[in-house]
């Protein structure tokens, strides 16, 4: 008697079953590296092969294969995991060593999903697939900039702006200079920026020019 089990003879096992969402986020664990090796060019059938499931599989999660490259991109936006590590930073540390951390965490990120962004951006989407993403986005980063505030509310005594208006600026200093055409590279690192953001851009060491005018007024008094 033989057994059928070696060689070429061995069956192939079936995929475990998995429930609706375990399915569509298995798909999408399979989409993510490929979509940052190959664009919005890879295909279905690549993708099924590494997911480990029949192409039409694909199209019983998701309704054709943009919507699995949003959902796709939108979990890499994910916050959870950049949340746990911003809360992970040694609160005692300074402000300015702790909003270093913070830039580095955020800008490791940005670099990371870079590329899943200029995917999106090559094709046009239609406004009923980018209105939701956008807003989902958005609320991601309402996240993170909660978790920055966290980080900097214990000196919050020593700023000039609240808390949440300082993690937004942070956050969009981070992506200011992280992300795409404006992107500073490696101009300026993380502790460069987080002196920048607490000490703005004159020099300290020498005298800076005449006083400060007036600012021009904008319309409103404020009171």
């Amino acid at each position: 008697m033989t057994d059928d089990t070696s060689g070429g003879a061995r069956r192939r096992r079936r995929a475990p079953t998995l429930d609706p969402e375990e399915r569509r986020a298995a798909i999408i664990a399979a989409t993510l590296p490929l979509l940052l090796e190959r664009g919005v060019s890879v295909t279905t059938q690549q993708i099924a092969r590494a997911a480990g499931i029949a192409e039409g599989t694909i199209f019983s999660a998701f309704p054709d294969k943009q919507s699995l490259v949003h959902a796709t991109v939108l979990s890499s936006f994910e916050p959870s995991a950049l949340v746990t590590a911003i809360g992970a930073i040694d609160p005692g540390l300074d402000l300015r060593d702790r909003l270093a951390e913070v830039i580095g965490i955020i800008a490791d990120q940005l670099v990371t999903t870079e590329p899943l962004v200029a995917a999106l951006r090559s094709r046009p989407v239609p406004a009923e697939v980018r209105d939701p993403f956008l807003a989902e986005v958005a609320r991601y980063r309402q996240r993170l900039i909660a978790a920055v505030a966290d980080v900097v509310e214990p000196d919050g005594r020593l700023l000039r702006q609240p808390p949440v208006m300082v993690a937004q600026l942070v956050v969009a200093m981070v992506f200011a200079t992280t992300r795409g055409t404006f992107g500073l590279g490696d101009a300026l690192d993380t502790s460069e920026i987080s002196t920048l953001l607490l000490d703005g851009l004159l020099r300290r060491d020498q005298d800076t020019g005449p006083a400060r005018r007036p600012a021009r007024a904008t319309g409103k008094v404020r009171r």
